[in-house]
């Protein structure tokens, strides 16, 4: 199959050890164009909203040209990373969640010239296993006049290979542009992009065959020529049919949205689509729904980091862990949804995406664990009320022992004017046996509360 448009989206999904907003001269906040006539304004304060950033292309001259410029990535195959539209989502954009610590990174890049669809399937695989060191790597030719700019980048943003000036690894682009957000920054699957793909092509107008549905597989799961997937996977489920000419499938590694040109009335709009609709509306609910995802990786990331408290815990143990609860429940009441739209193709598209990526599942999953937590709690208070119980019996019986201390002199006082001789010993005989058990009744109280 020919390709005519391809955009590729190299998406970084990382978590923050806490809030944080980057830093410095290189992002700006800058929402891109939503079509808010396609989604409810309710997810504008979901936890799973999102805040975005572009990089300021007019304070960073430099980095502007070298964003524009083509380079080579292997097997002679030329791309460039693009930055067309600041409103858009072709230019890299700083995703991050206003309601936890999770965040994404995109960038986009497209290749060059004319390919075909196994083409763009290989790129999708390199840039896919991406490495701060090692490949993708992309290679610019200069001439004489280009040196000094590419010198100055290689010394400014710190990219260039050892010994391979002009010369800068994906992993290296993507350590610079997280940078700006501190050493609290962790990759949930480090040297591991998660690749969205877009292509329309000609040359199958009567449907994807066994060949294109074959590649598209590839695209969706981010393989090479190496890997043979079942055509059949196409047709079970892994890939809808979302118009008569428009194919989209998803999977943990990335995702890919298929057009194709039939030569009639419809090549018009399948033109313009990937700048219009599918940066509008198409975008959001893709990264809404990896979002999802993410945000609830994270929770189970905290969840499985803390643990509840022991089975004698603080009270700030058991605060703290309260406390995490009550975020967990929040994500879970304010993040799920059936239903984003007043369109139904856009439902579909959304509880396909939902289900393909793991969310239906992994809120399956937090369920459970908020059972268990549930069951936890409701154990913790048990053994709570047991300990107050205790206490009030250990409280009584250390009156009593008291009223028995304050007691035991009275009476051999009295005893002694009436007898007219010391007691003394029957005082000790009476009195040491009573501080021993008021001593062991102290030291049970003060063990049952810790």
């Amino acid at each position: 199959m020919k390709i005519t448009r391809n955009q590729i989206y190299c998406i970084i999904p990382f978590y923050l050890d806490g809030p944080a907003a980057p830093q410095g001269p290189l992002w700006t906040a800058d929402t891109p164009v939503l079509d808010r006539t396609a989604m409810y304004d309710f997810l504008d304060v979901s936890s799973t909203a999102m805040d975005a950033y572009r990089i300021d292309f007019e304070r960073n001259a430099d980095l502007r040209k070298f964003w524009q410029r083509e380079s080579r990535c292997g097997d002679g195959c030329r791309m460039r990373l693009t930055n067309q539209n600041p409103r858009s989502w072709r230019t890299p954009r700083l995703v991050m969640s206003r309601r936890s610590d999770a965040g994404m990174l995109c960038i986009p890049v497209e290749i060059a010239g004319e390919c075909d669809i196994d083409e763009v399937a290989d790129f999708v695989n390199r840039f896919h296993k991406y490495d701060s060191t090692q490949a993708p790597v992309m290679e610019y030719v200069t001439t004489g006049r280009d040196t000094p700019l590419l010198d100055r980048l290689d010394s400014a943003l710190g990219l260039a290979r050892p010994g391979r000036p002009h010369s800068w690894t994906l992993g290296g682009v993507v350590d610079m542009l997280l940078s700006p957000l501190g050493p609290g920054l962790h990759p949930f699957e480090p040297y591991r992009a998660h690749m969205l793909t877009y292509v329309l092509g000609e040359g199958c107008a009567d449907g994807p065959d066994e060949a294109l549905k074959t590649a598209m597989l590839r695209l969706i799961h981010c393989h090479n020529k190496r890997y043979s997937p079942l055509p059949e996977a196409f047709d079970r489920g892994a890939v809808m049919q979302t118009f008569r000419n428009v194919y989209l499938g998803a999977a943990d590694e990335g995702a890919c949205m298929l057009g194709i040109l039939k030569g009639d009335d419809s090549d018009g709009y399948m033109r313009s689509y990937h700048d219009t609709t599918f940066q509008s509306r198409m975008m959001w609910i893709y990264l809404l729904a990896l979002m999802q995802r993410h945000v609830l990786l994270d929770v189970d990331r905290r969840i499985a980091a803390s643990g509840p408290p022991s089975q004698t815990p603080s009270r700030q143990a058991a605060d703290d862990f309260r406390r995490r609860v009550a975020d967990t429940c929040s994500s879970r009441l304010t993040g799920f949804f059936t239903s984003i739209s007043a369109y139904s193709h856009i439902n579909d598209i959304y509880r396909f995406l939902t289900d393909r990526l793991g969310v239906a599942a992994l809120y399956r999953e937090l369920d459970e664990k908020l059972r268990a937590i549930d069951t936890w709690i409701k154990l913790n208070d048990a053994v709570g009320r047991e300990r107050f119980e205790r206490f009030v019996q250990v409280g009584g019986v250390i009156l009593a022992v008291l009223a028995l201390l304050y007691g035991i002199p009275q009476a051999i006082t009295a005893a002694e004017q009436a007898y007219e001789q010391s007691m003394w010993g029957w005082t000790l005989v009476c009195v040491i046996p009573a501080i021993v058990a008021m001593a062991w009744l102290i030291y049970q109280l003060i063990k049952s509360r810790r």
